[in-house]
């Protein structure tokens, strides 16, 4: 199966997590912060090649009714904007839906108590990252 490549993917900071080369176990890996779309784009490529991902699953937001919101749009271009700098290798879209609440009650469940605001979003997004990478193995019977 090889190794896929997971983005949570924010205005300015995306968690990213990676799968083991056989594709069961999903963790994360690191978080990518940058003001330019287009740098965000080169550094999660480079991420993806250095690991050799042979897929990419970015997470949609969708709304819950299934619609497309403002957030989803931006995710679309960007996925779109990765799929071109890693082309052949295959970006996917993957319904995110309640995976950063997801993510939020496992880390108070996890490590209650105070953080940095900086650290808690780093942490927000790389266990986002982890459940929707997590969520589409297991989909696939990796899992």
């Amino acid at each position: 199966m090889g190794r896929i490549l997971a983005v949570d993917h924010g205005e300015r900071r995306a968690g990213i997590a990676l799968s083991d080369p056989l594709g069961i176990a999903a963790r994360p890996l690191r978080e990518v912060v940058s003001d330019s779309p287009g740098e965000m784009v080169s550094r999660i490529a480079e991420l993806a090649r250095t690991h050799e991902a042979t897929r990419v699953v970015v997470g949609h937001p969708r709304n819950m009714d299934g619609s497309r919101g403002a957030r989803a749009l931006a995710v679309e271009r960007f996925a779109a904007a990765l799929a071109r700098a890693l082309d052949p290798i295959p970006v996917e879209l993957v319904d995110e839906r309640l995976t950063t609440q997801e993510a939020a009650a496992r880390l108070r469940d996890r490590r209650p108590g105070r953080r940095g605001r900086a650290d808690a979003k780093e942490a927000l997004n790389l266990m986002a990252a982890r459940i929707i990478l997590q969520d589409y193995l297991d989909a696939r019977g990796g899992g």
